[in-house]
């Protein structure tokens, strides 16, 4: 009975320290596709398994996991928690396509092993045992570093934990150590499992280079795996395998001298016990250095070179703003590739020669070069490749893919694939031209020539023309080519000069610049030969306009056979024109001179990178009342000082209704010209603000005694932006407060409800009529100040009537006017009324008024309610026996 009694307690004693053994088949893995996924499932643990840019359809035993190569997120699979401990853990692996397999385990997100492959396609390969002896609950991962090849996984199984195992030193050291490869940036080590009575659990490589010392390697002291070559040393942990094992050390550099040593183990931690006497295998190796690759041979043997470090060199051919550009090295098939770098991007021009290293690597079915590790430009300026001609029908093919290619006489088939895309057959075959760096809107029928660069994207091959200078219209009629200007916007005693290409199937007989001054009549220039036939030229002068005027010009070009063609119509402000006169409106509230370039002044209310850190956004107002946006994609580099005044040249524009000026170059076409005086804040509050929107426009306003509302958004947290709901009559008229993460205005605490806020008046409406969207943007903290109880505005005591200048003037539709009203008058008889320039009362605008400053506005209509004609008008106060004048001007 006590023997019985002792076994059974000897079974339970066992049974609470040996946990089950686990298998993991994959049987419910969901994906069966080519295509990269992420998901769950349950394994046959019961755990949740999940799975991370993972493809189905390839077989070990069955279809299994497969793991992607430079995904993002980067590839992995990972059980959930799995119940008890582990002893052992073993796995099939096989390298799936070309590049080698460096796959990652882990438990509980701990490294315990590196499987690897050296050129073993479709070879299934096992892990061995990877000793682990881990206990307590456990989660698996298997997880793809960068750089590392597709590999597909199965037959995961793992022994139940062992305690209290401690295995003695292993019985002999790996043989046949050598290096297998070396290329310019990595070193293929192999070699032969230990044998003996006692095998390894693992094998501690250790690398070095020059003069650097390996580190010493005794019991009971593990050491880490180390990437990190910074010190000249690195090592690595890997898993015995019997037979051939392999490693590879990726990422040294070219033309270095490095050694390696190898040092089998058992256990871990502090009682891992590393065989360490007799000869510890060593090998050498220097790496090569990497060679230049013709594109050519990149391109066509992509596969081979997928995955690893490639260097090439070539003339930028296209530039794609903010992402990437094209290089081509021969004017041939297959001689470009694209380079995808955002950082580098902005740094290279079209016609600079460059040498470059990266990754090769495809984005979907795109051949690219991404995550430059060197670029260097080795001089500007050069000829490009010349094209290569090719039939519409021919260019959807990868030869083509980022070659500059030109196609000729093809007729625009569709004018709307949708996406900014249109199509163009020559009778070969349809093709596919896109906008990836030039939106073109073609007619359809046309017939036309065009130059661009091979691109590939979503299923399909595209032609990417890159300015309007790769598009011509092939026309009996003659063809008109823009050339230069002398300037986009003259100075009002500077000539305007215009020079073109005109060259067409017949002799060209006529050539004029016409023109029309704030749309008055037709004039017209005849442009004479310049250096060659087909280049004119002809001159507006400056005589026929002055500051501020509209100028209409186009190119008319005639030939012998009566053929004529009318060119494309061009507008600019003439001189210096004040900004209101910019900002005039249609009945929609857009712009009426939307595409016209100008040139204005205004001192700066902001600084650049305030409201956007990626691109230049600031605001200009000038004495006049006239504020407006000056916005530049790109161009955050450009500094603007507050306080200063700038006198800026652009084209005028307007998003989600609010009105810009876009110069072309933010460093040549905005001028600096010193230090002026910053406007104060408009004083004003959200009812009159919101009476004649689009007039405040752009200026920087203050409002008083803000409260917050129901329905916007709370104050925002670090980093994020905010549209909040205010307002200063207690809720009826309400104005959103936009607070823009770039301020650093959300790194502040909140502050104490009322506030006074001075901010920029901007708009952010969508659609047209652009009536709605008005919103107040402070530019720091310093924007907002405790409201006091009694209101700035009337903390004073006007000793005498005043009139102030109407605020915008010229205007339109609404000007405001302030006045102040003294005590002595304020209980009398008081009018302010608009009169024409021939003395007859247009509208009364108040008979009321407070002991303090008034605000008043005028929406440019009569009593009537109907609008009154573009002209000068007159303010007249009347207070008592005193009067007081101003002068308004109204432009429709």
């Amino acid at each position: 009975m006590h023997r019985i009694l002792f076994t059974m307690a000897t079974m339970f004693f066992f049974t609470s320290l040996v946990f089950a053994q686990g298998t993991e088949t994959f049987a419910n893995f969901p994906e069966t596709g080519n295509q990269y996924k992420d998901g769950t499932f349950t394994g046959q643990d019961g755990s949740t398994w999940t799975y991370t840019q993972c493809r189905g359809d390839i077989q070990i035993t069955n279809e299994t996991p497969t793991l992607g190569r430079d995904r993002s997120p980067l590839a992995e699979i990972k059980s959930g928690t799995i119940a008890g401990g582990i002893g052992t853990l073993r796995f099939d692996y096989m390298q799936a396509f070309s590049t080698n397999v460096n796959l990652e385990i882990y438990v509980n997100n701990v490294l315990v092993g590196t499987v690897t492959s050296n050129g073993e396609q479709n070879v299934v390969k096992s892990s061995g045992d990877i000793q682990v002896n881990q206990v307590g609950d456990f989660t698996l991962r298997f997880a793809q570093p960068s750089g590392a090849g597709q590999v597909a996984i199965d037959n995961v199984t793992w022994t139940a934990y062992s305690i209290g195992t401690i295995d003695p030193e292993p019985s002999n050291h790996a043989t046949d150590f050598v290096a297998d490869s070396v290329s310019f940036d990595k070193v293929y080590l192999s070699w032969t499992g230990a044998t003996g009575t006692q095998l390894p659990h693992k094998y501690l490589l250790l690398g070095k280079t020059g003069s650097a010392t390996f580190p010493v390697v005794q019991d009971s002291f593990p050491i880490a795996d180390d990437s990190d070559w910074s010190d000249g040393v690195a090592a690595v942990n890997v898993a015995h395998l019997d037979g051939k094992n392999t490693y590879a050390f990726t990422g040294l550099e070219q033309n270095t001298s490095y050694t390696f040593r190898i040092y089998p183990y058992t256990n871990s931690g502090a009682d891992i016990n590393y065989k360490t006497d007799g000869t510890i295998p060593e090998v050498s190796a220097t790496t090569s250095e990497q060679n230049i690759l013709a594109i050519s041979e990149l391109r066509m043997n992509f596969t081979n070179y997928q995955g690893n470090s490639v260097k090439v060199g070539g003339t930028v051919t296209a530039v794609n703003s903010g992402y990437g550009f094209f290089i081509q090295d021969a004017a041939a098939a297959w001689s470009g590739i694209y380079v995808y770098d955002p950082d580098q991007a902005g740094n290279v021009a079209m016609g600079d020669s460059v040498l470059l290293t990266g990754t090769a690597d495809k984005y979907y079915e795109l051949n690219q070069v991404k995550n430059l590790t060197e670029l260097t430009v080795i001089s500007s300026g050069n000829a490009l490749p010349d094209p290569v001609t090719v039939t519409t029908g021919n260019f959807p093919q990868e030869q083509y893919e980022s070659v500059l290619v030109t196609i000729r006489e093809a007729q625009c088939t569709n004018p709307d694939l949708g996406y900014g895309e249109w199509e163009i057959n020559d009778g070969s075959g349809p093709c596919r031209v896109d906008d990836l760096m030039f939106p073109f809107t073609p007619d359809s029928g046309a017939t036309y020539t065009i130059t661009g660069v091979g691109y590939h994207s979503f299923g399909n091959y595209k032609l990417e023309p890159r300015s309007d200078q790769d598009i011509h219209l092939v026309t009996d009629a003659p063809v008109i080519t823009q050339l230069g200007l002398s300037s986009r916007v003259p100075f009002a005693d500077q000539d305007f000069v215009d020079t073109v290409k005109v060259t067409g199937k017949n002799s060209i007989t006529n050539v004029e610049l016409r023109y029309r001054v704030n749309e008055g009549d037709m004039q017209s220039v005849t442009m004479i030969t310049a250096g060659n036939d087909s280049t004119f030229t002809a001159t507006i002068p400056a005589s026929a306009y002055s500051d501020g005027n509209r100028v209409d010009y186009w190119v008319f070009a005639e030939d012998n056979q009566g053929k004529s063609t009318e060119g494309e119509h061009s507008y600019f402000f003439a001189g210096l024109t004040p900004i209101l006169s910019l900002k005039q409106l249609d009945q929609n509230n857009a712009i009426l001179y939307d595409g016209y370039y100008a040139r204005t002044s205004g001192v700066a209310t902001v600084a650049n990178g305030v409201f956007d850190a990626n691109h230049l956004s600031v605001y200009i107002q000038d004495e006049a009342y006239g504020g407006i946006n000056v916005f530049r994609y790109d161009a955050a580099s450009r500094e603007i000082t507050p306080g200063h005044s700038y006198t800026v040249v652009g084209q005028l524009g307007q998003y989600n209704g609010l009105i810009q000026i876009t110069p072309d170059d933010a460093q040549t076409d905005i001028t600096d010209n010193g230090e002026a005086t910053l406007p104060d804040p408009f004083e004003i509050n959200i009812a009159t603000l919101l009476s004649g929107a689009e007039s405040f426009e752009g200026l920087l306003i203050k409002i008083n005694k803000v409260d917050t509302l129901f329905g916007g958004d709370a104050w925002p947290a670090s980093g994020m932006n905010a549209n909040m709901l205010i307002t200063d009559d207690g809720g009826t008229n309400r104005l959103t407060l936009r607070i823009d993460k770039d301020t650093g205005i959300p790194d502040n605490a909140e502050p104490v409800w009322p506030q006074n806020i001075i901010g920029l008046f901007t708009q952010y409406d969508f659609d047209a009529p652009y009536d709605e969207g008005y919103q107040i943007l402070p530019r720091s903290m310093d924007d907002f100040s405790d409201a006091t109880a009694i209101d700035d505005e009337h903390a004073f005591l006007p000793v005498t009537l005043k009139l102030y200048s109407a605020y915008p003037n010229p205007f339109n539709p609404t000007t405001t006017l302030r006045f102040d009203m003294p005590a002595d008058l304020a209980a009398g008889k008081i009018e302010l009324a608009v009169y024409n320039s021939l003395g007859q009362k247009v509208k009364v605008l108040t008979r009321n008024a407070s002991v303090g400053r008034n605000t008043v506005s005028w929406k440019g209509v009569n009593e009537q309610g109907n609008n009154v004609a573009s002209g000068v008008y007159y303010a007249v106060l009347r207070a008592g026996h005193r009067q007081v004048v101003t002068k308004l001007l109204l432009i429709r």
